[in-house]
């Protein structure tokens, strides 16, 4: 079995240790998901986009931040986020998550 997740690594890894921090003090007894991981630093590109904007904001202007703003990276998604004016598919790209030798395994970007 094998998945393609929209994390940089598995969620008990260190690249997910502020987004685990952050979820073990707000959700203590649930266990996170790797959506909840990416919905987080999507939010923050979505948050930065608001900030650049400014505060007179109009649809169109917030557009025109995203698809202006340089790659806006975060540390629990593989690739930085990146929107143009002709494609607003934020990532490119993700890592395989599977099973190995009957374990959970993050094969990362390994089998390219």
């Amino acid at each position: 079995f094998y998945a393609v997740s929209p994390l940089a690594c598995a969620l008990e890894d260190p690249c997910n240790a502020e987004f685990m921090k952050k979820w073990k003090q707000s959700y203590p007894s649930e266990a996170p998901i790797v959506w909840a991981a990416q919905g987080e630093a999507s939010t923050q590109f979505f948050v930065e986009g608001l900030r650049r904007a400014g505060r007179k904001l109009t649809t169109e202007k917030l557009i025109n931040t995203f698809e202006q703003m340089p790659p806006f990276k975060a540390a629990s998604i593989p690739y930085p986020m990146k929107f143009a004016a002709d494609n607003h598919r934020g990532i490119r790209g993700g890592y395989l998550d599977g099973f190995k030798d009957g374990k959970h395994y993050f094969f990362g970007d390994a089998k390219k």
